[in-house]
């Protein structure tokens, strides 16, 4: 068989072309041993792996004979059963990629392959296995790309979820930390005002939006702003008074007692939908409820629709709506704790006012009659009667004696000179009976209220008989200033100190009657030091108030160091 010199190249470069168009291994070898078989007018092409058939043609599908190619493939026979041709001789080329697979062709023709046609088949293969490589690699690097591509897109979906996470975790940190701030003011007893100004702020933070605002319901179906924060020119001051009528967050709230949203107020009416700046502000409120009481409602504004309101804005302001209830219950408590104590220590002080009385126009005087009835009776007596008019005498002291430890207990039980007097001559009277030296300085521009200067005579004579009585001390100085709005009283000696306020009982009840009138005590005791005590007393307001005056020691300054 004669073969022209440029048929070889011819073939080759055919096959080169027709494999190269392959995007697939298996698309590629199949389209080799075609190509193969046509070229060198083969019956049976195939490619064979360790056992494994990844291409044949000339056989029916699902018919090639694996285990007679795979034979020829290892050399342990040389003849292949062809279709239709019977056993003819088959030529085996190695391929270098898949590394071990070999290429099997056979041909039903008595000539054997010549030299020029084993050249072309070796060539073939060659490019066979080039393609086959460079598809496996294009695979390998599309799987992994496929692959990078998965991973990237579950990092980024891992990514994202946590950024939301994170997100959701920092809003919580924030949320819990402006709850702390407002629940600290809570616990520190601060007025409902300062508590409602602080939320008001805080669940505009926390909701990211612009105005936040805390109204009151009144009886009357309205509800008034008692607390506003934030810059949108929303038209409602602190202070106002709003209707009802119409839609709003707030007309919401106060129909069901549930939390509200309004996502714009296009289709709103009424005077608080009229008070916003247009209708892209929406809203979302949570109910003050204290007790059974619907009290008010905490609202938070968006000024834009970009600027939307979180989905869960509702139950974060409920949250604050809560502390706002502990607030007001609480300052509703202490109002009505204080004004109990109150009206137990004024009851206390009329007893006491009543029992002074009684016994100075009751007991007092009939002692003191008495006793003249005695001197009387004795200076009566006839000279030979002296011893009697001795024992009248004996009973006539012995009834000064009472009647002097009578007036010390009923001075005791409410100082008469304070409601006679004033608060500056009560105290010089009790510095002089002080068995400790006392420094005393009082500083007034009008009477102070009988209250007010009972509380005061009580705290200055307690402190007295504890500095004789525990200090050892060398000195008292007492200053009271009542020029302003407080009375400020100071009581401080040079004794041992380390007293404790929660051990004497005679403090603490001075204590409780100071907080009754809204005062403060405090009290300062180092060991070695000495002791001070400073209490504050708020004077109220009277209309009956005077300027300074002369002869009423309250209303002039003094000082009197003495014992």
């Amino acid at each position: 068989m004669v073969i022209p010199p440029e048929w070889a190249a011819q073939k080759l470069a055919e096959f080169l072309a027709a494999v190269s168009a392959f995007t697939s291994g298996p698309a590629a070898a199949l389209g080799a041993v075609e190509r193969v078989a046509e070229a060198l007018d083969a019956e049976v092409a195939a490619i064979i792996d360790g056992g494994e058939l990844l291409a044949a043609i000339g056989y029916p599908a699902g018919e090639a004979p694996v285990g007679e190619l795979d034979a020829v493939a290892r050399g342990t026979r040389r003849l292949l059963t062809v279709p239709g041709s019977g056993l003819c001789p088959a030529t085996v080329v190695e391929l270098v990629h898949p590394p071990g697979a070999r290429l099997v062709v056979a041909r039903s023709s008595t000539d054997a392959l010549c030299r020029e046609e084993i050249w072309v088949l070796q060539g073939m293969a060659r490019l066979t296995a080039m393609a086959l490589r460079t598809l496996s690699l294009l695979d390998a690097e599309r799987a992994l790309r496929r692959e990078s591509e998965r991973q990237g897109a579950e990092n980024a979906r891992l990514f994202a979820r946590l950024t939301e996470h994170q997100q959701l975790l920092e809003r919580s940190a924030e949320e819990q930390a402006s709850l702390r701030r407002v629940a600290t003011l809570v616990a520190q007893g601060l007025a409902p005002d300062a508590i409602f100004t602080a939320v008001a702020s805080e669940i505009a933070r926390i909701s990211d939006v612009d105005t936040g605002m805390v109204l009151r319901y009144e009886a009357d179906d309205t509800a008034t702003v008692v607390a506003k924060c934030g810059t949108a020119d929303i038209r409602m001051a602190v202070g106002s008074n709003w209707s009802l009528d119409g839609d709003s967050v707030t007309a919401r709230v106060f129909r069901t007692r549930r939390p509200a949203r309004l996502e714009g107020y296009g289709d709103a009416a009424g005077p608080i939908a009229k008070a916003l700046p247009g209708h892209e502000f929406s809203s979302a409120g949570a109910p003050i409820v204290i007790g059974d009481r619907l009290w008010g409602v905490a609202v938070t504004t968006s000024a834009t629709l970009s600027d939307t309101l979180p989905a869960d804005a509702e139950e974060r302001i409920a949250n604050f709506a809560d502390l706002i209830a502990t607030a007001i219950s609480n300052a509703e408590a202490r109002t009505q704790l204080t004004a109990s104590r109150a009206r137990v220590v004024a009851a206390a002080d009329d007893a006491r006012r009543r029992l002074e009385r009684d016994l100075h126009d009751g007991v007092q005087q009939g002692l003191v009659s008495l006793a003249l009835v005695l001197r009387s009776a004795a200076a009566d007596l006839p000279a030979e009667l002296q011893g009697l008019r001795d024992q009248l005498e004996l009973v006539e002291n012995g009834l000064a004696d009472a009647l002097g430890e009578l007036r010390e207990i009923s001075r005791g039980i409410h100082p008469a000179i304070l409601s006679e007097g004033g608060l500056g001559p009560a105290l010089k009277a009790l510095a002089r009976r002080s068995a400790v030296p006392v420094e005393l300085q009082v500083q007034a521009d009008r009477r102070v209220p009988e209250r007010i200067g009972v509380a005061v005579y009580y705290v200055v004579a307690e402190a007295l008989t504890n500095a004789a009585k525990h200090a050892a001390a060398s000195v008292v100085r007492v200053d009271v200033d009542a020029t302003g709005e407080l009375v400020r009283l100071s009581i401080s000696d040079d004794g041992v100190g380390g007293a404790d306020p929660a051990h004497g009982s005679g403090l603490i009840g001075l204590g409780d009657r100071v907080e009754a009138l809204g005062g403060t005590v405090q009290v300062t005791s180092p060991s070695g030091v000495g002791t001070t005590l400073f209490v504050t007393l708020p004077i109220p307001a009277s209309p009956h108030s005077t300027t300074a005056a002369g002869g009423d020691a309250d209303h002039v300054g003094f000082d009197d160091s003495g014992t």
